[in-house]
């Protein structure tokens, strides 16, 4: 009777004239076998007949038998595990699936999370995996939850402290023209609180003045003029002269002389 020999994935048994297909969870690799072999940890077979075993993906783990197993959220594995991990802080796992790093703008801190929690308005986290969110540093800020990035604060506005959601608009007689500011800077007098957004401040003009930076710009009184820009005071006009208007640009619009029998 010819010889017998099984081809690889079957095995013959002694005594038996037949080659029988190994069994889920076993392999044989080469022909002629007697017998097949058990899976080992970290891999498996599903099917009959297989001339090796497959290594278990991540996300699930093996024991050796006939299939692997997903973890369960919360837990994580990678390619070949014979078990389950916990996922670490700075990740997500929703189970039977690689662990995954937090998206910028997102964070976890503990283990075993499912999900990565965004980061609240005034805070940010720029990379991934991040396990705590950073405040939005002085001159700026976040108005929205998830933010992987602080805006700077625009000229005209100001953030003074840290973890702001939105920058403030400078007050009257202050300005700022550069972005990114914790302050704004005070109008010079001679501006008298004349500014446009806030952004800079802009002089009186002739025929008005302005002592204060918190007051506005006044026409020269009658009997005064004031010729240029920033005045801070007005000319008066000379002896034997009198002013008929208000907000006179030089002494000749302002000042007019006394009639004969006045002064």
């Amino acid at each position: 009777m010819p010889l017998l020999i099984c081809k690889a994935g079957t095995w013959i048994q002694d005594g038996n004239r037949s080659c029988s297909a190994c069994q889920v969870g076993k392999f044989s690799q080469a022909c002629g076998g007697t017998s097949c072999t058990a899976c080992v940890a970290g891999t498996y077979t599903s099917l009959e007949g297989q001339t090796a075993c497959l290594e278990c993906v991540a996300g699930y783990y093996c024991l050796g038998d006939s299939d692997q197993a997903p973890c369960r959220p919360g837990f994580y594995s990678d390619p070949g595990a014979t078990n389950c991990t916990l996922c670490p802080p700075g990740s997500s796992c929703v189970g039977a699936s690689p662990s995954q790093p937090c998206a910028s703008g997102t964070f976890s801190n503990v283990s075993g999370v499912t999900a990565c929690q965004l980061c609240q308005a005034g805070k940010f986290a720029p990379k991934t995996g991040s396990t705590t969110c950073s405040p939005c540093q002085n001159g700026t800020f976040s108005s929205q939850d998830g933010a992987s990035l602080c805006q700077p604060c625009a000229p005209g506005t100001f953030a003074a402290s840290s973890k702001q959601t939105s920058c403030d608009q400078c007050a009257r007689g202050r300005y700022q023209s550069s972005y990114q500011s914790s302050s704004c800077l005070e109008c010079p007098a001679n501006s008298g609180a004349r500014i446009e957004m806030g952004i800079y401040c802009a002089l009186c003009n002739p025929g008005t003045y302005s002592v204060s930076s918190q007051s506005a710009c006044r026409d020269c009184p009658l009997g005064t003029f004031s010729s240029s820009y920033g005045s801070t005071s007005c000319s008066s006009c000379p002896q034997g002269s009198v002013g008929p208007v208000t907000g006179a640009l030089s002494q000749a619009d302002g000042c007019r002389e006394c009639g004969d029998g006045s002064y």
